[in-house]
């Protein structure tokens, strides 16, 4: 892939010897690498930007940041960058900066080594120099300061109101199952969850019945009527009422989950704001659950998931993430501040440091807890491991494609958007098929967006 012009352009013009490395070979590379790849963080106030350039393994002191500037400065949304480098792929972004009139400051441990590695600017390219060339790279920039930091020290964050430092990784993890299980710090399972549950497990029940259920929540009444009407459906008649949206566009399975999945979720509230916050959590779980539901019907037939499953599956398969926001809240904010000064670093590395166990770990104990369908358990525990070949397989390998194509419209923790070809293979689902069922969401976005900023109201 070739190099982005500003890039390629100021390689040139410094006239410096430099490698190609493809993401592939460095991710197949001692884990001290991590150390050697400088990556940038852009940071804002009412002057200007700053790039900031440290360690891939480390995160900013922004108060070491501050003082140095004499600047109340802040993190940009990784959502902006796109409009600021144009030339630029969404999260791939080269730690110089001269070309773009952009203040960079250095850590100074970047100045300390022979060779560093850092994002060319493109989908699955680093490039390497050595330290001569790095510095005449810099030529403008600041490496006269040490503002890295090991990724589970409190100050990662912005600067805010003193936060207590998060529980030692050793004790994290065993901790916050105990919660978990026992229920003592966590809502049990929603009384509407719970009817719906036990609905769900009589071989009995009728259309009748579960409209019935529904219709006890105006709030969740209104979020299936509005899925129904959804573009996404291409339903071209009127829809009134919960009977009218079961019979005619949704069907039982489907509004089964969708009320379960919605009313499990419920009482769970904490911040709406960064990539981790209620706002990111209810898009990307929304996206996720109706694209899942549509590409379970392309699955081939011997492997197919049902796709009122699928939907529960996509629906919930992040909820760790909402688990660990009522649960500690200020561990929760360290780890979202984090990842939205991290966007590059793999979101589970961040959680390993911060928190002690990671979001598939803690959305896992609840919905064992809660007694939840196998395939929603197994989904939310091993939708991140690519080998996985146990029971529900085609639910977490549906899963892992949908992250992944959602990652192009940088909702999600994916590492890439790059189609996992392997679940793809083993699921049967063709590149034409995924573009079509893509091609149909977006034209729901208005209506999708809609429905999660109610869920995360």
């Amino acid at each position: 892939m070739s190099l982005p012009v500003m890039i390629k352009n100021h390689l040139d013009a410094s006239a410096v010897e430099f490698a190609t490395v493809t993401r592939e070979q460095l991710n197949g590379e001692a884990r001290s690498l991590l150390q050697k790849t400088a990556k940038s963080v852009v940071l804002q106030d009412t002057d200007g930007l700053v790039l900031a350039v440290i360690p891939a393994d480390r995160s900013i002191n922004l108060d070491a940041v501050q003082k140095h500037l004499g600047r109340k400065i802040d993190f940009v949304p990784p959502r902006d960058y796109v409009t600021l480098f144009k030339d630029w792929a969404p999260s791939q972004f080269s730690p110089f900066a001269t070309n773009y009139g952009l203040c960079v400051l250095v850590d100074r441990s970047l100045a300390e080594l022979e060779t560093v590695y850092f994002d060319s600017g493109t989908t699955d390219t680093f490039i390497r120099v050595g330290q001569d060339a790095f510095r005449k790279l810099h030529t403008n920039a600041d490496f006269n300061l040490s503002f890295a930091q090991p990724m589970n020290a409190a100050s990662a964050a912005p600067a805010k109101t003193a936060t207590p430092s998060p529980t030692p990784a050793k004790t994290a993890a065993p901790s916050l199952k105990f919660n978990v299980e026992k229920i003592t710090e966590l809502p049990p399972m929603p009384d509407m969850a719970h009817k719906i549950v036990t609905l769900n497990a009589n071989p009995y029940a009728r259309v009748q019945d579960l409209a019935a259920i529904v219709e006890l929540d105006p709030s969740l009444s209104a979020q299936i009527v509005r899925y129904a009407r959804s573009a996404f459906f291409g339903y071209r008649g009127r829809i009134n009422s919960i009977h009218e949206a079961i019979a005619r566009v949704l069907g039982y399975d489907l509004v089964m989950n969708i009320a379960l999945g919605i009313a499990a979720a419920a009482p769970f509230k904490h911040s709406r704001k960064g990539p981790l916050g209620l706002d990111a959590y209810w898009k990307h779980a929304t996206y996720s659950a109706i694209l899942a539901q549509s590409l379970s019907t392309a699955v081939g037939k011997g492997v197919r998931p049902r796709q009122g499953m699928a939907y529960l599956a996509g629906l919930l398969h992040n909820f760790g993430f909402v688990v660990l926001g009522h649960l500690d809240t200020s561990t929760f904010n360290t780890l979202n501040d984090a990842v939205a000064a991290n966007p590059e670093t793999p979101v589970v590395e961040l959680e390993r440091s911060i928190v002690g166990a990671t979001h598939t770990e803690i959305g896992a104990w609840l919905m064992q807890a809660w007694n939840m369908p196998g395939e929603v358990i197994t989904t939310v525990k091993e939708h991140h491991n690519a080998d996985y070949a146990g029971n529900f397989a085609p639910y977490v390998h549906l899963i892992r494609l949908v992250d992944h194509l959602l990652k192009r419209f940088e909702l999600g923790d994916a590492p890439d958007s790059n189609l996992p070809v392997d679940a793809m293979q083993s699921l049967g689902i063709t590149p034409t098929q995924i573009d079509t069922k893509l091609n149909k969401l977006l034209e729901a976005r208005e209506e999708l967006d809609h429905i999660a900023q109610t869920l995360a109201a």
